[in-house]
């Protein structure tokens, strides 16, 4: 080889390790610059990320406590109504009780008429020895102090959901 193909050849062998030496110096900048990049990037994608993640936490938190709220709202109004049902209850079991009662003292005046016609048995009298005027004045006697339409007036029969069955069979 002649000098003049060396002459060719020497400006791209300095300029290639000119180039190679650059590369070599630049190559650590560059990875840092690079990642840096890539770094700052990634970390405000994550801080964009956990700000999202903090507002739906924070919104989910304020769904849980309306919820809640509402929930002991519900429990409350429940809770007042039972209260209210079982007094009402109570009530009508106490006017239940009246009613019984006062039927009692009121159809307590037909125990006489009728332990007076148990005594008589009339379960063996036939209709036609009803209707003989002996017999009948008998009745009558027996009868007339008493106002039979009593009898009819009696509404204790309302009363009898509101009581226990022993007491039900005492009436």
């Amino acid at each position: 080889m002649s000098m003049s193909d060396w002459s060719y050849w020497i400006p791209a062998v300095t300029t290639t390790g000119l180039f190679a030496t650059v590369v070599y110096f630049i190559k650590p900048l560059a990875e840092r610059v690079l990642f840096g990049s890539v770094d700052f990037r990634f970390n405000r994608k994550i801080e964009e990320l956990r700000h999202e993640l903090r507002t739906k936490e924070s919104e989910f938190h304020e769904e849980v406590k309306k919820s809640e709220r509402q929930l002991d709202e519900l429990k409350r109004s429940a809770l007042s109504g039972l209260n209210e049902r079982q007094t009402l209850h109570a009530r009508r079991v106490l006017e239940a009780v009246d009613q019984i009662w006062s039927a009692v003292h009121r159809l307590g005046k037909f125990r006489m008429l009728t332990e007076t016609l148990k005594f008589l048995k009339v379960e063996e009298f036939s209709e036609a020895d009803l209707q003989k005027p002996n017999y009948k004045q008998v009745f009558e006697t027996y009868c007339k102090p008493f106002n039979i339409d009593d009898l009819k007036n009696d509404e204790a029969w309302r009363a009898e959901p509101y009581v226990t069955d022993t007491v039900w069979a005492y009436y």
